[in-house]
């Protein structure tokens, strides 16, 4: 598998980030808060046969290998019974697993799928190849944008055919199907939209391909230097490597991740994170070239979510504001910009309106 240099990687974001794109206003969005369903919340482990490969337009490398991803349907009783409709998947960001950022359940309060589930909406929380309860990629240097957009590529597909394991369940098919990716996710999924237009909606939470802050650059450089001596072995994985955290140190993870956050939830989340495949990083400067060549060819509805706060990300005309004109594409696409709000956005005191905001966004389009 090939590398680059810490400092190249670095000079290709910056390169990216100061030479795409037009400039554009943007302006704050609120919303309220949605009313809660009345349905009884349904909560079903689920389970993907994929293949780790990559068919994507990103170019970088993986093992080929067959990979279980597990993950956990949350949704009103209706979605999963008789006409079944729509699904939002959520894929996590570097340092936390589905479990720990979109099914949060550390503090009473901050668990994101359920609350989105007592609004209507059905919900998938899953854990990439390397994280929590999926399979273990055995060399962390393995996996990457490219080979994740072409994961849940897959899972889109078992997903609309019902062709997916449910535990004690039924496994449904869903006729819409929206992809909202956090972080490092957001990458890919934007990689997935204009990779395999097989969505129906595509969601970016405190991710945009430009407008990094020094922070960013700092911490990525830590993290790809790690990386390119071997990277460490996965928590609790003997046999492995090619892992690494994202920010060295638990006050890295705070100050970059959390904003205006309850005690409480900072301690529990501190606790959850986890290391990354080094693939995944490494990956991350061929994934904005190809963003920022192919956004254009995503045609699917479209909602940015931004903390204004975020310590990763800068909130500017040449940073999180920018991100909107790469869709020319699409003739349906909004940004949000949540004032008190920091990069881990399901997990600040703000986490209301951040959940109020892509639910309006998702009812407003039939999810």
């Amino acid at each position: 598998m090939g590398t680059w240099s810490v400092r190249g990687w670095a000079s290709v974001l910056v390169t990216v980030a100061l030479g795409t794109a037009v400039s554009m206003a943007g302006s704050s969005i609120v919303f309220a808060p949605t009313a809660a369903a009345s349905d009884d919340v349904v909560k079903v482990p689920v389970s993907f046969e994929v293949t780790n490969s990559n068919e994507s337009k990103v170019a970088c490398t993986s093992d080929g290998r067959r990979y279980t991803v597990r993950g956990l349907i949350v949704a009103p009783r209706s979605a999963l019974s008789g006409d079944h409709g729509a699904l939002t998947i959520y894929s996590h960001g570097l340092s936390y697993t589905g479990q720990s950022y979109f099914h949060f359940t550390d503090v009473p309060g901050y668990d994101y799928v359920t609350e989105q589930a007592k609004a209507g909406h059905a919900s998938l929380a899953f854990d990439l190849p390397g994280y929590g309860a999926s399979d273990v990629v055995k060399d962390g240097h393995d996996i990457c944008s490219g080979s994740e957009a072409t994961i849940i590529h897959q899972m889109v597909g078992q997903l609309r055919s019902g062709r997916y394991h449910a535990d004690g369940h039924d496994a449904v098919s869903f006729k819409k199907i929206a992809l909202a990716g956090h972080s490092a996710s957001g990458l890919t999924a934007q990689a997935e939209a204009y990779s395999f237009h097989d969505i129906d909606a595509l969601i970016v939470m405190a991710y945009a391909d430009q407008g990094f802050s020094p922070r960013l650059l700092a911490t990525t450089a830590q993290t790809l230097t790690r990386c390119t001596l071997g990277g460490e072995p996965k928590k609790d994985s003997p046999g492995t490597t090619g892992y690494a955290y994202f920010g060295q140190t638990d006050e890295d993870y705070r100050s970059e991740h959390l904003y205006d956050t309850d005690p409480d939830v900072a301690e529990a989340a501190t606790a959850n994170r986890v290391k990354n495949p080094c693939g995944r990083i490494g990956s991350v400067a061929a994934t904005v070239a190809s963003d920022v060549a192919l956004l254009a060819a995503v045609h699917v509805p479209v909602l940015l979510v931004y903390g204004q706060n975020d310590a990763l990300f800068q909130d500017n005309a040449v940073g999180t504001r920018r991100q909107k004109a790469h869709f020319v594409g699409s003739g349906d696409v909004t940004d949000v910009f949540l004032p008190g709000t920091g990069h881990a956005q399901t997990l600040g005191r703000s986490a209301p309106k951040m959940r109020a905001a892509v639910s309006d966004w998702l009812a407003a389009r039939g999810f």
